[in-house]
Order: C-alpha cells, then structure tokens, then sequence
C-alpha cells in the first residue's frame, strides 16, 4: 500500500471500530406543563385469563375472567410551581370497569362506575396534599374525595397534579439516545414510575429500544419499542410457574419528554400445583393483557 492511501485506510478501519459513527441521535428534552395547557386523556385495559383447576378426585373445571377498563378526562392546567402543576380542573368524563366470569359454566358480571365519572373539580395541591371542590367551589364527598387521591397519588408523590413527562420520560431521561439503543430500567426504577401505589412489585424490568421517529398530533415523537417483566414472584411463592411476553410501543415528545401514546399486549401463561384444603391442586393458565393510553394536548396561545 503506497502512503498516499494511508488516509482512506485509516479512515475505513475507524469505520469499523466505532460502529456507533454516523449513527443517527435523537437529542430528547424536557418541557414543564405551562398554565393553559389542556389535556385530553384516554385510557383503556382488556384483561382475558382462562384457569383450568383440576382438584383431587374431582374432573378439570374451567374458569374465564375477561375484565375491561375505560379511563377519559380534560385536564386544565390553572397554576404551575417549581415542581409542577400545583392547582388543575379535571373533567372525568368515563371511568369505570367491567369483569365478566365465567365458572362451572355459571356466568356472574360485575362492574364498577367510579363516583368521579361525569363530574368535573378544581383541585390544588397544597404542601403536599390534595384539596378539592367543585367548579363552584362547593365541597364534595368523601368517597369522591378518596377516589381523587387515588387517582393522583403516582402524580402527588412526585409534587405535581400532572405529569405528561415525569413517569415514561424518566425512563429516558433529558439526553442524546442512538437509533437502536435499548435501555434497561431496573425491577426499583420501574415499579416508581409504574406501580400501583401499594407498594408491590408488578415489574421485574421494563426495556425500551429507539426504533425511530414519528410525527403523531402533530408532534415530533422517538418511537420506543417496549417490553415489560412482569414481577412473578408471588405466584412463583404459591406453586405457580408463570411467563409473560408483554411488548408494545411508546410514543415520547422529542422537545418535551411528554408520552403521547403507549400500547402493549402479550400472553401470560403458567401451570403449577397449589395447596387446597383436600390435597394439591392443579392449575394451568392461559390469558391476554393490553392496554393503551393516548394524550392529546392543546397548549396555551403564546401572547
């Protein structure tokens, strides 16, 4: 090789040793909620499980569940402090569930309308608590009152009423991501961003791998492939062997770190033996979970 092609080897073999060169980055960013913006939120999960119990002595009996969920309210943001959204009007238009069983063959439904459902409050958050009222100021009950505070704990732990970016945008974080890049979050992290509140363990992990971009209502978004671990450790702690494969996609504000939409769905399946009180008892589950949840947000006209 004559040393006037020096330079274009050289520069073949940094190719090859730094694949991540001329790798496109996606530089994410971080927005606070401004006041005047409204939110339109929409929610939905669909639960199917099928049981087979065989019990001593006894022929399999099948059970069904097959539970659904439907979440939508307008949030209004009011005022807006160091942390986040300190007073909001929230609109719930639809919150409640259903759950369908079937057992023997013997059918039972139930469902469940939340006391918030078609009411709308102005509620404020103060010294770390939650106030509330109706638009008119009048006070409201105590089984609406209990229910806002369940619906806003995950939000209020962290000193805000809203958090378009604090639960899925922590999982990135404000930084330059590779296309292709997978990040791991931690059985710790993601039951903080995801839990119910209770305390319990429902992730092992959460995964998101930077698969592209997409304009979606009108917004520039990183689209994340995900997959989710769901914690088995307590139906391992009854006799129960139990996998899922739960993958879906994330939609995440390139300029605000805001989640615009997320969808996953995957099967759970198990098998395993549980003690009764006559004897072993043989179960074997086959079942679907999904969900899906969508913002739409309108921002305040710049003056």
């Amino acid at each position: 090789m004559s040393i006037r092609h020096l330079p274009s080897a050289f520069l073949l073999l940094s190719l090859l040793v730094s694949p991540a060169l001329g790798q496109e980055k996606i530089k994410f960013t971080k927005a606070m909620v401004t006041k005047g913006t409204v939110m339109n939120v929409a929610r939905s999960t669909a639960n199917k499980t099928t049981q087979v119990v065989t019990m001593p002595g006894q022929p399999p009996q099948t059970m069904t569940a097959d539970s659904k969920g439907k979440s939508i309210k307008m949030i209004t943001v009011l005022a807006v402090g160091e942390k986040g959204v300190t007073q909001a009007k929230i609109a719930y238009k639809k919150n409640s569930s259903s759950t369908k069983m079937n057992q023997g063959g013997q059918e039972r439904e139930s469902s469940d309308q939340s006391p918030l459902e078609e009411k709308t409050y102005l509620v404020t958050l103060v010294d770390g608590a939650v106030k509330a009222t109706t638009v008119d100021g009048e006070e409201i009950s105590e089984k609406e009152m209990s229910a806002l505070r369940k619906d806003l704990k995950s939000k209020v732990e962290q000193g805000t009423l809203v958090d378009p970016f604090k639960r899925i945008g922590t999982l990135i974080g404000e930084r330059e991501v590779l296309m292709g890049e997978t990040i791991k979050v931690s059985s710790d992290d993601a039951n903080k961003i995801f839990g119910a509140g209770d305390g319990g363990k429902n992730f092992s992990s959460i995964t998101l791998t930077l698969k592209g971009k997409k304009t979606f209502l009108g917004v520039e978004c990183g689209v994340f492939d995900v997959k989710l671990e769901l914690d088995m450790s307590r139906m391992k702690a009854r006799g129960l062997d139990v996998t899922s494969d739960i993958n879906g996609q994330f939609l995440i504000g390139i300029k605000n770190l805001w989640a615009y939409k997320a969808e996953v769905k995957g099967p759970i399946k198990g098998n395993g033996t549980v003690k009764g009180p006559q004897g072993e008892i043989g179960v074997v589950i086959d079942g679907t979970v999904s969900m899906s949840a969508m913002v739409a947000f309108t921002l305040p006209k710049k003056k």
